[in-house]
């Protein structure tokens, strides 16, 4: 059966009894027996099989409008909106879809290489800087060696043990110019209460030397506070 008869028997199909003696009687005698076996033969073939209603069969606007619901929905619903789809339906879609993800993935790379390209320049503006590390504070309870006075202290923790099982704290310190007792006792009080816990304290400040020689003077904690200065003059350790 060629197309011209197909379309013709598809018409005849479509219309009522009234329209059907019409369209027989506009064939010529020669043309309806034609006619006759077309339509037996379009009778006896299956009909078409409906248009599913999946991706490839959608206009092109509803097309546009599932890729976009896709791209938003949970990983649940896009499985649900592609669960009757065939094997060759779902590579027709997979394949729509990377075309339709592909501007927003280059949009997204050119923002995380204009985001890395601003990082890479802060680094290299901090690596540039000069950090200037700050001058070191004297704070009760630091030890160290002895130095010329930093920033004008009034005194420096140069060592400090524990003896007697923990019992006996003591603690030797530089002080840069003769203290008359009430400055010896207030520092000697602060080393106490900055190390808490025993029951005796020993502290000797150190006037000039290198600190293991003759004490200018004692705060201790013995356990009685007593403050003693050998000194007076502080002509000792020199």
């Amino acid at each position: 059966m060629d197309n011209q008869w197909k379309e013709y028997c598809a018409q005849y199909d479509k219309s009522d009894e009234s329209q059907r003696q019409s369209l027989r009687a506009a064939l010529s005698d020669s043309q309806r027996p034609v006619f006759d076996a077309a339509w037996a033969e379009y009778q006896a073939s299956p009909p078409p099989p409906p248009l599913r209603d999946t991706f490839q069969y959608k206009p092109p606007d509803e097309q546009v409008a599932f890729l976009k619901t896709y791209r938003k929905s949970s990983m649940l619903k896009r499985r649900s909106m592609l669960k009757d789809y065939t094997k060759e339906e779902r590579a027709n879609f997979d394949e729509a879809y990377r075309a339709h993800q592909a501007p927003e993935k280059r949009k997204m790379a050119i923002v995380g290489v204009i985001a890395f390209l601003g990082f890479a320049v802060v680094m290299n503006k901090s690596d540039n800087t000069v950090h200037t590390p700050p001058s070191p504070q004297p704070e009760v309870g630091r030890q160290g060696a002895y130095t010329p006075n930093p920033n004008h202290a009034r005194h420096q923790i140069l060592k400090r043990d524990s003896i007697n099982r923990d019992t006996v704290h003591r603690v030797r310190v530089r002080i840069y110019e003769p203290l008359k007792e009430a400055d010896l006792s207030k520092i000697g009080k602060a080393i106490k209460r900055a190390s808490p816990g025993f029951e005796r304290y020993y502290i000797f400040f150190h006037y000039k030397g290198p600190g293991d020689g003759a004490a200018y003077a004692t705060t201790h904690f013995d356990p009685d506070f007593k403050v003693d200065i050998f000194d007076k003059d502080g002509s000792m350790g020199l």
